[in-house]
C-alpha cells in the first residue's frame, strides 16, 4: 500500500453493498501499479489526505464513488 514519498497519481474509493458505507480503495501509482484494500469512505479520505495533503482535490463520481488526486479542484 501507499507509503510516504510514492509517487501517487490518484486514490479512489468505490462503495460496495446497500448504504454505500464500506468500500474499496484504489491506489492508483504513476508506474501504471493499483494497490486495493477495503476501507470506507472516511479511511480513505484520510489516506489521500496523508498522501496529498494540502494540495488535495476531490471530485465525486456520482454513483461510483469519490477520487482524490493531486492538484486544484
Amino acid at each position: 500500500m501507499a507509503t510516504a514519498g510514492d509517487d501517487i497519481l490518484a486514490i479512489t474509493w468505490h462503495p460496495e453493498g446497500l448504504g454505500g458505507r464500506n468500500g474499496v480503495a484504489r491506489v492508483s501509482h504513476l508506474d501504471g501499479r493499483d494497490d486495493r484494500r477495503q476501507m470506507d469512505r472516511r479511511q480513505a479520505e484520510a489516506l489521500a489526505t496523508a498522501q496529498f495533503g494540502p494540495e488535495k482535490s476531490e471530485r465525486e463520481l456520482p454513483g461510483r464513488g469519490v477520487e482524490w488526486t493531486r492538484g486544484p479542484n
